[in-house]
Formats: C-alpha cells, sequence, structure tokens
C-alpha cells in the first residue's frame, strides 16, 4: 500500500511495518520499518489535527428497520434451531422471522459492475 506523505509516496509492507498513535496527537499515525526504528513516516488522517469525527450516539439505531439475511445463511440458522437453549429461543425466534435476500453480498455483488 502507498500513501501520499508530504508530496512523495511512501510504501507500506504491512506485514513488516509497525504502527503507533499516541492519544496526545489523535488523527496522527506513525509508522516504522520495524520496532524501534530510527526512520518513520507520520500520516494524518484527520482534516485537522486535534478533532475527533463526530460519533453517533446510543440511540441511533445503525440500521433502520430488520437487514434482511441471505436465503442461505438463513437456511443455515433453521438447521441450528434444535440446538439453541430455551433462554434464546426468543430471540431465536425474532431473527428468523426477519425478511430475506437473494442477494449473497451488496458490496460483491456492486463490484461485477
Amino acid at each position: 500500500m502507498a500513501e501520499e506523505h508530504q508530496g512523495q509516496k511512501v510504501t507500506l509492507l504491512f506485514p513488516k511495518c509497525h504502527i503507533s498513535h499516541s492519544k496526545t496527537t489523535p488523527g496522527l499515525v506513525t509508522t516504522h520499518e520495524s520496532i524501534d526504528c530510527l526512520v518513520s513516516h507520520d500520516f494524518q488522517l484527520l482534516q485537522r489535527m486535534g478533532t475527533r469525527p463526530p460519533l453517533p450516539s446510543n440511540n441511533t439505531p445503525a440500521y433502520a428497520g430488520k437487514v434482511p439475511i441471505n436465503e442461505k445463511k438463513m437456511a443455515d440458522l433453521k438447521k441450528l434451531e434444535k440446538y439453541i437453549s430455551a433462554e434464546y429461543q426468543t430471540f431465536y425466534a425474532e431473527v428468523l422471522s426477519w425478511p430475506t435476500t437473494s442477494v449473497y453480498n451488496e458490496y460483491h455483488e456492486n463490484q461485477d459492475d
């Protein structure tokens, strides 16, 4: 992976790359070729240093309504129903009532375009 670094391209080899960050400088990531290596590269991940991106509140649902479950996954879940303990039956019955879809994964489906 290559990142722009003050006008230069820096290649990061993740299996060999040590990445660190500090609470005192949020949004700044420092990479080293190895632990305690003298050569390092800093990458700014925030538009303005020291600011934090807004996060959703705990009361904000991630999705509006129920997210459809793939039909094949739903069939697999139904096979497991007999192994679910009594304390989780209500939750499991709710999940099994969710809508289904034949789409495997919207991300992968859109990659074919």
